[in-house]
C-alpha cells in the first residue's frame, strides 16, 4: 500500500548559511589557536568528531571557516568536547577532551602560531572517577598558579571539583582530594568565567533544561563564596535544552558574549551590550544563525557540484541569476558556504529555476535553467564556465514562468526533463539519445496521463 503521508518535520536550522553545522548536542569551545589575536572555534557533539573553525574574520568581527584537521589524533570516543588550557606551562593552549571513555589531556606539541595535538604519554586524568562523557573546565582556582579542574558529570547533574596538587608544568589531580560543588540537574556543562570583570572566577552551567545556572564568586583565591545569580543569564536558552556554554569576547569590546550549543546542534550568540560589570545580553542571529535567502522565488535543487562527496546546492531566483551553496559539512550533516562567482555569466530573465546533470558525459555538471519566459535554456560546463546557449527545445514555449528538472524518468540511465509552468501544467520531455549525446522530443498530453494515474476518480 502507497505511504500517503509522511512524517515530515520541520527543521530550518539545516539550512544556516553561517557555513557552521548543526551537531546534535553541541558544545563550542574557543582559543586563538593561530595567535592572530582573534578567537577560533573548537565544536563538539555526540556525533562527530572535534571539529575545527579558524576565525578567518578579526577580533571585533568574527568569521568561522573550516579549517585543518588539527584534532586527527583524538578518537571518536575521547572526545565528545574539548577545552582549551595551557596546562604544561609552555606557552601554547592544550587540550583536554571529555568522552565516553572519561577525560584526556592532547599536549599542543607545536607552537602558539600553529598548533599540533598529541596524546600525552601519561594521562593525568587517568585515575579520575568521572563515568562517560564528562564535561570539564579548568582555572586557577586556588591562586597558586597551575590549572585546577572541574567536571561536570553528566546523567547526574552534579560538578565535581579537583585541586592541581601538582605545579604549573606537571599537573596532578586525585580522586581523593574530590570536592562535590553543585547540582545543576542532568547532564552538567561547567565552564569557568569573569563575566563581571572583578578578576576571580566565577562560574557558569548549562544543563538538561531550560537556561542556565550561574554563581557569582563574591570571595576570593583564598576561599570562595557562591552566590546563585542566575538571573543574570534570564533570557539565553529559554528555549532550547542541553545548553553546553562558551563565554568569550567575539566582538572585541573587553566584555564576554555568550555562545552555547544546543541539544538540536544550532550554536546560539549573545552580545554582551551592557557594562563591564553587569552583562545583558542580545541575540545577534547573523554568526552563526538565520536561513539562507537568495533574495526571493527560491527554486533549489541539490547535485553534488564539487565532487566531494555531498549534495551542493543551486537555486534559481526572482532576479533572475544562479546561486550556489557548497556544502562544506557532510552528506549527513550539511554546512552551507555562499559561492556564487562561477554562475556569474549565467544572464536570464526574472524567476530562474536551475537543475544540473552531466547531459554530454564529458564529467562536468551542465545546468538546465527556466525563467519567466517559459522557455528552457541549456548551459554546457566547460569547466572554465558556461557556453552560451539558446533555447533548449526549438519551436517550444512552455508558457510562463518555466521551471524544470533532470530526471531519469523512464529509467535507461539517460537524464529526461520534466517542467511545469505558470498554470501549474506538467511537461515530459524524453531524451531520446544517449547519456554523452542527449535529444529529447516531448511526449504530449503528459498531464493528462500522470493525473489518471494518480487520482482515477478526480471528484
Amino acid at each position: 500500500m502507497p505511504l500517503w503521508s509522511q512524517p515530515w518535520q520541520q527543521n530550518d536550522a539545516v539550512f544556516n548559511p553561517s557555513g557552521i553545522p548543526s551537531l546534535p548536542f553541541s558544545q563550542p569551545r574557543f582559543a586563538d589557536l593561530d595567535a592572530d589575536g582573534d578567537f577560533d572555534m573548537l565544536l563538539g557533539s555526540i556525533d562527530d568528531p572535534l571539529r575545527y573553525f579558524e576565525n578567518t574574520g578579526s577580533r571585533t568581527l568574527p568569521h568561522f571557516t573550516a579549517g585543518p584537521d588539527l584534532f586527527a589524533a583524538v578518537g571518536g570516543l575521547q572526545a565528545e568536547m574539548g577545552v582549551f588550557y595551557d596546562i604544561d606551562a609552555d606557552g601554547d593552549p592544550d587540550l583536554v577532551t571529555g568522552g565516553y571513555l572519561g577525560l584526556f589531556l592532547f599536549e599542543n606539541s607545536g607552537d602558539s602560531a600553529g598548533a599540533v595535538f598529541t596524546e600525552s604519554a601519561t594521562n593525568p586524568f587517568a585515575e579520575l572517577s568521572c563515568g562517560a562523557s564528562p564535561v570539564p573546565t579548568l582555572a586557577d582556582m586556588d591562586g597558586d598558579g597551575d590549572a585546577d579542574l572541574l567536571v561536570g558529570l553528566s546523567e547526574d547533574g552534579r560538578l565535581k571539583y579537583y585541586p592541581n596538587t601538582g605545579d604549573e608544568y606537571n599537573p596532578q589531580f586525585s580522586e581523593s582530594n574530590a570536592q562535590f560543588w553543585f547540582d545543576v540537574g542532568l547532564y552538567a556543562y561547567p565552564v569557568f568565567t569573569d563575566p563581571d570583570n572583578d578578576d576571580d572566577v566565577d562560574l557558569l552551567s548549562g544543563r538538561d533544561a531550560h537556561g542556565f545556572k550561574f554563581y557569582k564568586n563574591n570571595g576570593d583565591s583564598g576561599g570562595w563564596q557562591w552566590q546563585d545569580q542566575s538571573d543574570w543569564f534570564a533570557g539565553p536558552g529559554g528555549d532550547t535544552y542541553w545548553n553546553s556554554p562558551a563565554v568569550v569576547d567575539l566582538t572585541g569590546d573587553g566584555k564576554p558574549d555568550l555562545v552555547y550549543g544546543t541539544a538540536a546542534g544550532p550554536l546560539q550568540f549573545y552580545a554582551n551590550t551592557g557594562n563591564p560589570s553587569a552583562p545583558q545580553w542580545t541575540a545577534v542571529t547573523s554568526l552563526f544563525g538565520g536561513v539562507i535567502d537568495v533574495g526571493g522565488a527560491s527554486s533549489p535543487c541539490f547535485y553534488d557540484w564539487d565532487g566531494d562527496g555531498d549534495l551542493d546546492m543551486l537555486s534559481g531566483s526572482q532576479l533572475g541569476d544562479i546561486k550556489y551553496y557548497r556544502n562544506t559539512g557532510t552528506r549527513t550533516v550539511p554546512a552551507w558556504q555562499p559561492d556564487h562567482s562561477y554562475f556569474s555569466g549565467i544572464n536570464h530573465s526574472i524567476y530562474s529555476s536551475v537543475s544540473a546533470a552531466d547531459v554530454n558525459g564529458d564529467s562536468l555538471p551542465d545546468l538546465l535553467v527556466g525563467d519567466l519566459s517559459g522557455e528552457l535554456y541549456l548551459h554546457l560546463n566547460t569547466g572554465s564556465g558556461f557556453s552560451a546557449a539558446g533555447p533548449l527545445l526549438s519551436g517550444i514555449d512552455l508558457g510562463w514562468t518555466s521551471a524544470a528538472k533532470f530526471t531519469d524518468f523512464d529509467g535507461d540511465r539517460d537524464f529526461d526533463i520534466i517542467a511545469g509552468n505558470e498554470d501549474g501544467n506538467l511537461f515530459y520531455f524524453e531524451n531520446t539519445g544517449t547519456v554523452d549525446s542527449a535529444a529529447w522530443r516531448e511526449i504530449s498530453g503528459f498531464s493528462a496521463i500522470l493525473m489518471s494515474e494518480v487520482m482515477p476518480y478526480p471528484s
